[in-house]
């Protein structure tokens, strides 16, 4: 769409490259990066990346992406995420038990991590990639972490590994920050890693019982809002330090949203912005 809202160009996604045949439909955000937008599509049919222009809609290329996993497991809802690093910008995109680097200008595949296995054949993968400090970090349903060195060539699950962990939340992306992973849990608490070691740093109760939302850091701070509308804002950094604690009725499956000194957070039924009493 235009600024003013007519349409530029459209493709019609299921009619060129496949029915979706996804549980829950698909939720993969498109990602933008210069004048390329990139689309993940990964269910029980025809897994794909492809990549349009972003002015004219044209196909730039196209990979597909079909890799075993059992079940569900092949479901992902992950949207695909730009890692800048010294060797070199890459499109991670993580779902089916893997997690790849793709060439942003020509799609070609990078490297490839195996290791996102869950047990249960329900096992699909809600939460997005993180990216940061030359680190990815993807979390599946529950179950399991897998941390990988940016940089590597090939089949990187065994040389660029760096850390596993178990008994995530289902659906929040972990954040990266100045070298630290933050992450909720669906009881009731917060974690924080080191990124490079996997070291915990600490593990704290924050409120609530789950975690749809994403952990944001913004102006030196961690915010990990709850289901319940607890929001939890914590002091950036190794130390735990809980600067606030605030909550809103309803129930909150969207992570909160920042702009010039405002917090837009979003319910079930209700939107709410938080900022200074000036503004």
């Amino acid at each position: 769409l235009d600024k003013a809202g007519e349409v530029v160009w459209q493709r019609d996604m299921a009619e060129e490259f496949g029915a979706y045949d996804i549980k829950f439909g698909m939720a993969s955000s498109p990602r933008l990066w210069g004048d390329l937008l990139y689309v993940s599509c990964m269910h029980k049919g025809p897994s794909y990346v492809v990549a349009f222009d972003k002015n004219t809609g044209d196909e730039v290329w196209f990979a597909a992406r079909d890799l075993p996993a059992v079940a569900d497991g092949v479901d992902a809802y992950t949207s695909p995420v730009v890692l800048e690093s010294e060797e070199g910008d890459q499109l991670i995109v993580a779902g089916a038990d893997h997690v790849n680097a793709y060439d942003l200008l020509t799609g070609e595949q990078i490297w490839i991590s195996a290791g996102l296995k869950v047990k249960s054949e329900y096992g699909r993968l809600n939460a997005s990639p993180a990216v940061g400090d030359g680190v990815i970090v993807c979390a599946t349903r529950g179950e399991s972490c897998i941390t990988v060195r940016a940089g590597g060539k090939g089949d990187v699950t065994e040389t660029h590994r760096l850390w596993d962990y178990t008994n995530l939340a289902d659906c929040p992306t972990p954040t990266i920050h100045n070298g630290i992973v933050y992450v909720p849990r669906d009881d009731g608490t917060g974690r924080a890693f080191e990124a490079e070691s996997g070291k915990e740093l600490w593990e704290k109760r924050l409120g609530g019982k789950e975690y749809r939302a994403s952990p944001i850091v913004a102006d030196g701070k961690v915010y990990m809002l709850s289901k319940e509308g607890i929001c939890t804002i914590i002091e950036e950094g190794p130390k735990f330090k809980i600067v606030s604690k605030n909550e809103l009725p309803g129930d909150f499956y969207a992570t909160p949203a920042f702009s010039d000194g405002n917090i837009f957070l979003r319910s079930n039924t209700q939107l709410f912005a938080v900022g200074p009493a000036n503004n």
